[in-house]
């Protein structure tokens, strides 16, 4: 069987044409040295001539097909709009100038029917004849081409919003819960907070238990597990329900997981054990919780619901008596401290006694007693005291170059330095050597 031409030389020119060059410059070191008659130059260079437009020729043939099956593949995209164009529109001249009238939209419907056999999957096709079945009023077609439209349609979120719309216009709240979830699924995920709460306001709206049951928020959770939103929207619904012991559940299965919205779970456990009248269980979920660095808000919460259940007075008894008991505890002390604080009341022997308690049992503080104690003496102004505890930790050889404790130890210094402004501080008396370490280090 023959090879047909173009594939020949396609396949063949261009070993003849490195063949040819080497050819060329073989005849050109052998001849040129020992000298030509004028009649030989002028046949070899008609063979140079030749073969140059031979390879000429036939590049240009390959660039030219080339060329014709890119037009090729452009003219089938624009034969389907000039079909689709032709289905919709008729020529029509007004005052001498060529104009495109649109066709009655029952007949331009048939006409775009009739072309949807030469293209069956067209989604542009699938939404035309939609939103003309729309207006003429057939509402089951035009659900089953918006349907078409959605699957046939590469770029998914354009066309699941647009059928969310269709159907939000036909009052197809089902269909339309439908193509919210499946828009939630293949959404961005910075998207999904956005379509979960449309999704959540429509079934609440229209009745939809199918996405109000805990199932669905699961479901959903479990799909964007780092969508902390989704988990708000969901124990807000599970307290409104009174579901107590799922929302429950939710708080302490995402605490873990979610550390920057810890002091809102820690809030929501202590309201709904209070809600279901365990007021104990309530307090321990604030206590065990504790930090001294609590916002402001959260603190707040905590002490407030110690004065609503007349425990105020008892919870600063407890703690008073407890550092009694074991003057070097510094939990105890840090929580008394603490307060002491929202109490109005001075605490200036609470450091005092806890400092000299434990140099005298020669308990050893550990890093982050000492980072911690050091804020607090920063926050309540015991600027001396503060300056001490830092410079044990540097003598302790705990503040290595490059450590991530060092860079608190500093940020702690410049909150120190800035706070005392003009007044002279114990940080100007004794040792420098580490001030003078890291003014030459950082």
């Amino acid at each position: 069987m023959f090879q047909p031409i173009s594939q020949f030389l396609k396949q063949n020119i261009p070993p003849l044409r490195s063949g040819w060059n080497h050819f060329v410059v073989a005849v050109y070191k052998y001849f040129v040295p020992t000298g030509l008659s004028a009649r030989l130059w002028r046949i070899l260079g008609s063979l140079l001539t030749a073969s140059f437009l031979f390879f000429a020729i036939f590049d240009s043939h390959y660039a030219a097909h080339a060329d014709n099956q890119t037009a090729r593949n452009d003219g089938v995209v624009d034969e389907k709009s000039a079909l689709i164009d032709s289905a919709l529109y008729i020529r029509a001249e007004f005052f001498g100038a060529q104009a495109l009238v649109p066709y009655p939209t029952a007949e331009a419907r048939d006409r775009l029917a009739a072309l949807q056999a030469k293209y069956p999957n067209d989604p542009q096709i699938d939404l035309k004849l939609s939103e003309f079945d729309e207006k003429l009023g057939r509402e089951t077609d035009a659900s089953v081409e918006m349907r078409a439209f959605v699957e046939h349609e590469l770029e998914k979120l354009k066309a699941l919003e647009t059928s969310v719309s269709f159907f939000d216009r036909r009052a197809q709240f089902t269909d339309e819960a439908d193509a919210l979830e499946r828009l939630l699924q293949v959404a961005p995920p910075g998207r999904r907070v956005e379509i979960f709460g449309r999704l959540i306001n429509l079934a609440q709206t229209h009745s939809l238990q199918k996405y109000l049951a805990p199932a669905f928020y699961q479901q959903t959770l479990a799909q964007n597990s780092s969508a902390f939103e989704i988990i708000e929207q969901y124990l807000q619904k599970l307290i409104e329900e009174r579901n107590y012991p799922e929302a429950l559940k939710v708080v302490r299965q995402y605490r873990e997981q979610f550390p920057d919205h810890l002091e809102f779970l820690i809030e929501k456990e202590a309201t709904i054990l209070d809600e279901t009248g365990q007021e104990r269980e309530a307090e321990a979920a604030y206590t065990k919780a504790f930090d001294p660095f609590w916002p402001a808000e959260l603190s707040d919460s905590f002490y407030e619901f110690l004065r609503e259940h007349d425990r105020f007075r008892a919870y600063g008894r407890e703690l008073r008596e407890a550092f009694r008991r074991n003057p070097a505890d510094f939990q105890t002390a840090v929580k008394l401290l603490h307060y002491s604080k929202h109490a109005n009341r001075d605490a200036r022997e609470v450091f005092v006694q806890l400092e000299r308690v434990r140099a005298a049992r020669k308990v050893v503080w550990n890093q982050d007693e000492l980072i911690t104690i050091t804020r607090l003496l920063i926050a309540d102004g015991y600027v001396d005291a503060a300056s001490r505890f830092l410079y044990t930790l540097y003598l302790n050889g705990e503040v290595k170059p490059g450590s991530a404790l060092r860079a608190k130890v500093l940020y702690q210094l410049f909150e120190l330095l800035s706070d005392a402004s003009d007044e002279r501080l114990s940080l100007t008396r004794g040792d420098l050597r580490f001030y003078q370490d890291i003014a030459t280090r950082q």
